[in-house]
């Protein structure tokens, strides 16, 4: 189930107390339910001399973005073993600037 959505303004890695706020209660779901928190990170198709290039540069930025929700949730308590991290760095220019945060039980 997605449990929270970040959005990242522009090319940005910046949580907002807005983004806390929604991970703060991401954590109270996990602590109420269990299972495992999946942090996907979403990129937009980066610019170089080539195709490989691009999606290299928006792989890089949607682990970044994957990496830096999942250092919150820890500081936020949830401990790193219950975290996965995922990119999917995508092109279309849709949703491109975010991460989703998904609760599996």
């Amino acid at each position: 189930m997605q449990a929270a959505e970040i959005k990242f303004a522009g090319s940005g890695l910046t949580l907002t107390p807005d983004d806390d706020r929604r991970l703060a209660d991401v954590v109270k779901l996990y602590d109420k339910h269990g299972g495992v928190v999946r942090v996907v990170g979403y990129g937009r198709r980066g610019y170089g001399a080539d195709a490989a290039q691009q999606e290299l540069a928006s792989f890089s930025k949607a682990i970044e973005r994957a990496n830096v929700v999942a250092k919150a949730l820890t500081q936020l308590g949830l401990a790193s073993n219950r975290i996965i991290v995922q990119a999917a760095p995508i092109g279309d220019g849709l949703g491109e600037d975010r991460a989703e945060v998904l609760l599996e039980f």
